[in-house]
């Protein structure tokens, strides 16, 4: 599959997600990956060390909407299911043939159609539990363990879905999980970013809780 069927493929996807059709996005999101990894292109540099060195993976989130009613939840209190960041990232034409990035975004895609899947089942049942323990697994695969990426939105995204799972699934966050989802919030203050204080509100609404939890914990 090219590149460009990649895309395509991916942006079909994202559309999925934003329709709610959960099993088709993630049938068209495994379909993308696999194509990608078995491709001869990707094959070279499916396994690697490095992080992206850009702010490619940030700025394919800024062009998501990651407004509450287009379908994620905001947690008004400590009752209410966590805020999941429920968009699929798109690629941006530039990064066309950017490997680096375009792993993480598909990985992602994937985890987050197994992820809102499970929750649209409404039901706590050892499949759903399943499911999710499969997105977390994902999510975990792309997460840039670099302290210094320069994609600090989409660690955001990350750590605050493996959150919600876990809130969930009944685990309950541990002081260093939540102390590292914290210093992410001083590395984009410390970075000076001027982003809009809409794109990063509900990322920042979920830390009271998390950090309650992990402090009883």
């Amino acid at each position: 599959m090219t590149s460009t069927t990649v895309m395509d493929q991916n942006n079909e996807t994202v559309a999925f997600l934003r329709s709610r059709e959960f099993s088709s996005a993630l049938q068209s999101a495994l379909t993308a990956l696999n194509s990608h990894r078995t491709s001869a292109a990707a094959a070279a540099d499916w396994i690697s060390d490095r992080s992206p060195s850009d702010e490619n993976l940030d700025l394919c989130i800024l062009q998501c909407e990651m407004l509450p009613e287009n379908g994620s939840d905001v947690p008004n209190d400590r009752n209410h299911h966590a805020f999941v960041f429920a968009h699929g990232i798109a690629f941006l034409p530039t990064i066309a043939t950017d490997l680096e990035t375009i792993s993480p975004i598909l990985i992602f895609n994937v985890a987050l159609a197994y992820h809102l899947l499970a929750d649209s089942q409404n039901e706590d049942t050892f499949e759903s539990r399943q499911t999710l323990r499969k997105a977390r697994k994902l999510y975990e695969l792309t997460y840039i363990q670099d302290a210094t990426s320069h994609n600090v939105l989409f660690q955001f995204a990350i750590r605050n879905n493996i959150a919600a799972i876990e809130q969930k699934i009944g685990r309950v966050t541990s002081v260093d999980e939540c102390t590292e989802y914290l210093k992410s919030v001083h590395r984009l203050i410390d970075r000076g970013c001027n982003l809009r204080i809409r794109q990063l509100e509900s990322f920042l609404m979920s830390i009271p809780a998390t950090a309650e939890t992990a402090a009883a914990a």
